[in-house]
């Protein structure tokens, strides 16, 4: 287990007659604020609540993003400061059909958008 930082590790290797052989390795480890994972589609409605709702991976280190996405009409039909509830593919409370819809995620002020397509599959 390391953590984000310079991370030092020593490795002593001996095989009881021989003089042990001592080995150092130091690890820096960046940590990745932009590590969002952004699914291409999801399932709402499937009935099994598998893949039920669009689930950004990694998005909780961010409480300040924004997510936006937009119908084929660009209306705006969600918009979440903070991502704490995942979108569940409806709008005004009504599920919306099948097809694509496009997204903005604006993480930070100093990050671009991430911008792209998002579709609902049932």
């Amino acid at each position: 287990d390391y953590t984000s930082g310079v991370n030092e590790y020593a490795w002593l290797i001996s095989n009881g007659t021989c003089p042990g052989v001592m080995a150092t390795v130091i690890i820096t480890v960046e940590e990745c604020l932009e590590g969002i994972t952004v699914p291409s589609g999801f399932t709402p409605d499937g009935g099994d609540n598998i893949n039920a709702t669009w689930e950004i991976e990694g998005i909780q280190a961010y409480p300040d993003c924004e997510v936006l996405i937009y119908n084929q009409w660009g209306s705006e039909i969600f918009m979440s400061k903070g991502y704490i509830d995942a979108w569940d593919g409806t709008y005004k409370g009504k599920p919306l059909p099948v097809g694509s819809y496009f997204y903005i995620i604006k993480l930070d002020d100093e990050t671009e958008p991430y911008k792209g397509t998002i579709t609902i599959i049932k």
